[in-house]
């Protein structure tokens, strides 16, 4: 975890890059954006995965 003094670090150090680089922030919220997407459909198909195997006979029963 971060302290509020680290994070006042980071925000400078971020409104410094924004300043130099604009594209900067908006970049790496795509990026993070991507991230979060990918991760949400990795835990959805984990947990359809543990799903189908947790009643793989049933389903195999009803084919």
């Amino acid at each position: 975890m971060t302290t509020v003094a680290d994070r006042e670090i980071i925000r400078k150090s971020l409104k410094g890059l924004v300043l130099e680089e604009p594209n900067f922030i908006s970049d790496l919220v795509s990026e993070l954006s991507d991230d979060l997407k990918r991760s949400k459909r990795n835990r959805l198909e984990q947990i359809i995965n543990e799903d189908f195997e947790e009643h793989k006979e049933v389903f195999k029963a009803l084919a």
